[in-house]
């Protein structure tokens, strides 16, 4: 008699988690509305990304062409995320991407990467005037206060539905969605802030080790 499976589900952060580099940071240095040590800032606690990446981001003049050429010179995935998404897709494993990142970016790069089918949530940037860019959060949180609490509230929309939660990220605004969730794999900030508090998590390098983490529970609740 075989057990009844484990219910998966997935929620990972964008920049620095399917990404190799914080995609937003390098392009407010690159057209030098922030500096290092002010990106720097942007991740002590209390700082809410939103604010600061709408005020950074906004303030760039660069046409969009030129930032997308500029993002599609550098930006690269992490090894191993298409593998991972397929496996999900193909496994009818829910696979969510919640960003404080901007769809300017997001969108183009996932279509890119082979991840165009993908449920994500992000900013919305639309241009201003007489320069710059707007930045509207207000339709990805809906009733969240903070672009933390909303990826949060995502794993908890999930664990409601019955699965279980893997979480993917590595900054300070995915610490309540590390904490919430069943399985979390941490790089960078998140995964100092997770062992301060007590959260055991697994290093993210690449999206391999997350693979076979699902392909072992798999296993596992399939096994006699």
């Amino acid at each position: 008699m075989t057990s009844k499976p484990e219910k998966w589900a997935v929620v990972a952060d964008f920049d620095g988690t399917v990404s190799m580099k914080d995609v937003s940071d390098e392009l407010c240095f690159h057209f030098k509305t922030a500096s290092r040590a002010g990106i720097r800032g942007s991740y002590a606690p209390g700082v809410k990304v939103e604010d600061w990446l709408a005020a950074s981001f906004g303030a760039i003049t660069a046409r969009r062409g030129e930032i997308e050429k500029f993002v599609s010179g550098f930006a690269r995935p992490r090894a191993g995320a298409r593998r991972f998404y397929e496996y999900c897709r193909r496994n009818g494993l829910p696979f969510e991407i919640a960003s404080g990142g901007l769809d300017i970016y997001i969108a183009p790069l996932l279509e890119k990467w082979g991840l165009g089918d993908s449920r994500y949530f992000c900013a919305a940037v639309t241009p201003a005037r007489p320069a710059g860019y707007s930045v509207n959060y207000r339709k990805m949180l809906g009733r969240a206060a903070t672009v933390d609490e909303f990826k949060a509230q995502r794993v908890r929309r999930l664990k409601k539905q019955g699965f279980r939660v893997l979480f993917c990220g590595d900054g300070t605004s995915d610490l309540l969605a590390a904490l919430e969730a069943d399985a979390v794999f941490a790089r960078f900030k998140l995964a100092r802030l997770c062992a301060r508090a007590g959260k055991k998590t697994k290093r993210l390098v690449s999206f391999d080790a997350a693979l076979k983490f699902l392909k072992d529970r798999e296993h596992a609740s399939g096994a006699v």
